[in-house]
């Protein structure tokens, strides 16, 4: 797995892509998250957006651990 990167700012959801190499995590898993419920998303179209309060909530309690 990479290790986590940062998030561009000034955005209020980011796409499963960016959210999975945010959390070091593999797409298809952030996605099958995505479909569980495990991870808040919405659906614009085709594209399904993560809140990105959820994401900078997660990013910090990674930091915390």
């Amino acid at each position: 797995m990479s290790t986590p990167t940062t998030l561009p700012t000034g955005r209020i959801a980011y796409s499963v892509r960016e959210v999975a190499e945010f959390l070091g995590l593999h797409y298809q898993t952030v996605l099958a998250m995505t479909h569980s419920g495990e991870i808040p998303s919405r659906y614009f179209g085709r594209h399904i957006r993560i809140p990105a309060d959820w994401v900078h909530e997660q990013g910090a309690t990674e930091g915390a651990r």
